[in-house]
């Protein structure tokens, strides 16, 4: 079993609570060969405690050889050759962001579609060239199986063109509550990067308000990226096309789209919570892949001798957020988006 000398720094109970959640947040990322910033891994630990804490208790973990800084990047002791890893998929991603923003506008232009956010590896800037562009939808109640149908076409035109496409969440805007409480969801639900529809994405985030239970030090919402919203559809086309798709064609196109993903359900026994098909939400994630990360999460914990991070802690208001905070005060001012949405 691997250990960590996080319990011989001192004696001081909150000093060593805090060194193990780090390290928790580092088994995490090294999931993804993904070392981490000392920002990052503050915003992904799962005590509440501030940033100045975070990198004292940084500093000495690499002064006792627990983890290794490599520029501004930290990862476990045996994987120092991470750093380079980011700074090459970094690359990649700026040059696949230019093309997931194309792909957004084209989104955001589609007939009753209210939010698009990246997700993935892509929103978090580590992917390769072969990578699939993620992202979610929100569409307006009713209409998930008619967007479903309408981004199933855009996904063929983007593999004609080389490209990946895969916008494989699309929720109702009165269903937004995610059917998944647990550290993965968390996850992507606040690394997502919003690029249209800003005011729907605080109602998502307002509908889950549990994530904060296992990230109470995200405060920043979306994630600080640099990443300003795409611009949003020609309104009067789009109202002529939602008001030629509310009729007999949309319908059609929705009832065909519903019952075609229904058979292909059929067909798979076991397909597992990561794949919902509902009328108010259109799932399909790899099947198993959260089940995967997180059983190849226990494992690297129980390497280490430490317990999965709770997501259980609630403040006094039971909302999960810190004291004082607040819900909107989670989410940066309008001007740290670009345009208000």
């Amino acid at each position: 079993m691997a250990e960590s000398n996080c319990d011989h720094a001192g004696g001081d109970s909150a000093h060593e609570h805090l060194c193990e959640a780090i390290l928790k947040v580092l088994l995490y990322a090294d999931i993804f060969d993904y070392p981490l910033a000392a920002d990052e891994i503050h915003r992904y630990l799962n005590v509440p405690t501030r940033l100045e804490q975070v990198q004292q208790a940084l500093d000495e973990a690499v002064r006792r050889g627990d983890i290794v800084q490599i520029g501004p990047f930290y990862s476990l002791p045996q994987r120092a050759e991470l750093a380079a890893v980011r700074v090459r998929r970094g690359e990649i991603s700026r040059r696949m962001w230019r093309r997931a923003r194309q792909y957004a506008r084209l989104m955001a232009s589609l007939p009753f579609v209210e939010m698009v956010a990246v997700t993935g590896a892509l929103s978090v800037d580590n992917v390769e060239a072969d990578a699939d562009m993620d992202f979610m939808l929100v569409c307006a109640p009713g209409q998930v199986w008619l967007v479903r149908a309408l981004t199933g076409i855009m996904r063929r035109m983007a593999r004609a063109l080389g490209d990946r496409l895969c916008p494989n969440y699309i929720l109702a805007s009165n269903a937004l509550e995610l059917d998944q409480r647990n550290l993965y969801a968390a996850r992507e639900l606040f690394q997502m990067v919003p690029l249209y529809g800003f005011e729907v994405y605080r109602r998502l985030i307002a509908a889950n308000t549990w994530a904060f239970n296992y990230l109470p030090n995200v405060t920043m919402l979306p994630p600080n990226n640099g990443h300003h919203p795409v611009r949003g559809p020609i309104r009067p086309l789009r109202r002529s096309l939602e008001f030629g798709l509310k009729g007999w064609l949309g319908r059609k196109l929705h009832e065909a789209e519903w019952q075609r993903w229904r058979r292909m359900a059929a067909r798979h026994e076991h397909v597992g919570p990561e794949v919902v098909l509902a009328p108010d939400r259109f799932k399909m994630h790899d099947l198993g892949h959260g089940e995967r990360i997180l059983a190849a999460y226990a494992e690297r914990l129980a390497r280490y001798g430490l317990s999965f991070p709770d997501g259980g802690r609630r403040t006094e208001d039971g909302t999960g957020l810190k004291p004082g905070t607040g819900l909107s005060s989670a989410f940066g001012p309008p001007s740290a988006h670009g345009v208000s949405l």
